[in-house]
């Protein structure tokens, strides 16, 4: 729920909600300029955006609050992060002069994800860029080489599990203890690979312990 405080100019986003949208601010406060109470206040806002460039593209919202209102989330009884999202929130004073749009409340952190695009995606599924097929070669850095190689990077970067392995290694090297052939020969312990092509870790034993292991990780 979203009500306003015309004597602090104060548009407050009720508790438990910690996530409001500008498209929803908007709204709020066309509906509530427009009660007939109300005509008789100065503006509380403009809204610029939401043009139609084709393709399924429309230009991003900014909202940009008039003389000195500002967002206001509801106190809470304990730390609690709220956000401002799907486009720009803009203040300005009653002079016009720059100010920030989010008024204190206790035990809130508010935050604004503004737009970093100038133009937002329609509901057109034909061109849903997570509905498209990546075709082609992509140049590096671009996004259709990082996402057609995000498998690789998650698999041959640094895996964060062994400083020596990569996430793609250790799997492999896990599937051979858990379901690979063993090959016990003396005191050397090998665990082949599941296709039974090369061994993956080869250990020196004395009794039960490992005194050397050799790990092959590779294809």
């Amino acid at each position: 729920m979203i009500n306003f405080d015309k004597v602090n100019r104060l548009i407050i986003v009720a508790a438990p909600v910690v996530d409001v949208s500008v498209q929803e601010l908007l709204n709020a406060v066309r509906n509530w300029e427009s009660a007939q109470e109300n005509l008789v206040q100065a503006q509380v806002a403009t809204a610029a955006g939401k043009d139609f460039l084709g393709g399924g593209l429309i230009v991003g919202v900014t909202l940009t609050l008039l003389n000195g209102w500002r967002v206001q989330f509801e106190s809470r009884s304990a730390p609690t992060v709220c956000r401002v999202t799907g486009g720009n929130l803009v203040a300005l004073d009653i002079d016009g002069n720059p100010i920030f749009p989010l008024a204190y409340s206790i035990n809130v952190l508010a935050t604004i994800a503004a737009s970093s695009s100038a133009t937002l995606i329609g509901a057109d599924a034909s061109i849903d860029p997570w509905a498209a097929e990546l075709p082609g070669v992509y140049a590096p850095g671009s996004a259709g080489n990082i996402i057609g190689k995000i498998d690789e990077k998650v698999l041959d970067g640094p895996s964060g599990i062994d400083p020596n392995l990569t996430l793609r290694e250790a799997i492999r090297i896990a599937v051979a203890i858990l379901a690979g052939k063993t090959d016990i020969n003396g005191t050397t312990v090998k665990f082949r690979d599941t296709a039974d092509r090369k061994d993956r870790v080869t250990a020196e034993m004395t009794g039960s312990k490992r005194t050397t292991v050799t790990l092959d990780g590779s294809d």
